[in-house]
Parts: C-alpha cells; structure tokens; sequence
C-alpha cells in the first residue's frame, strides 16, 4: 500500500512539472514539488519496512506479495487520476491476486 500510494504522488508531481530534459533545473524542480518530495519519503520508509518483511518472511513469498500492489494501483490510478479499468485489466488483476493466493497457500 505504501509503495502504491507513493507511485500515486510520484505520478502527479511528474504530470505537475511537465519534465523537458533532466537537467538541474528539473532537478531542483524535484525538490520544489510537494507529490514528488512525499513520494520520496514513503518510498524510503517503504525501503525500511521491506528490510523488516524480509526478515520476518521467506523472499519466496515476500517478493512475489509486492504484486499486490499492482492491484492497489489500478484502483488508486481509477479514483484519483480517473483512469479506466477495462475488462482485460480485471482479468489480469485477478489472475495476479489467484497467483499469490496460490503461493500462500503452497507454503
């Protein structure tokens, strides 16, 4: 949820300051953009609390429950960029919630 919620605000700020070139001006711009610098923060916080999963759980079934959060994404791309969801992205979703259901329950 963190790193979806991350990529969300990373998405505005990108669409906020309408990136040319990477030069410093754009980066400076980075740091002036408020999605952007939150963004940052959570992916670092992110980071951190991935190091305590990892500890906690096998990499076998830590990693592939990240994908999880490319159904968080489709949901917070819907309500707050107003994206549409289509048929063939709710079969995809599904057959990615089933994989990882399907992992859990082969531990």
């Amino acid at each position: 949820i963190i790193v979806s919620i991350a990529q969300l605000l990373l998405k505005i700020g990108a669409n906020d300051i309408k990136i040319i070139k990477l030069d410093y001006q754009t980066f400076l711009r980075f740091f002036a953009n408020k999605y952007l610098l939150i963004g940052f923060l959570l992916y670092g916080f992110g980071a951190m609390l991935w190091i305590y999963i990892l500890n906690k759980f096998p990499l076998s079934i830590a990693y592939p429950a990240m994908s999880l959060s490319y159904i968080s994404i489709l949901f917070l791309s819907y309500l707050f960029l107003h994206e549409t969801i289509s048929f063939p992205k709710i079969i995809g979703m599904s057959l990615i919630f089933l994989g990882v259901i399907f992992l859990f329950k082969a531990q």
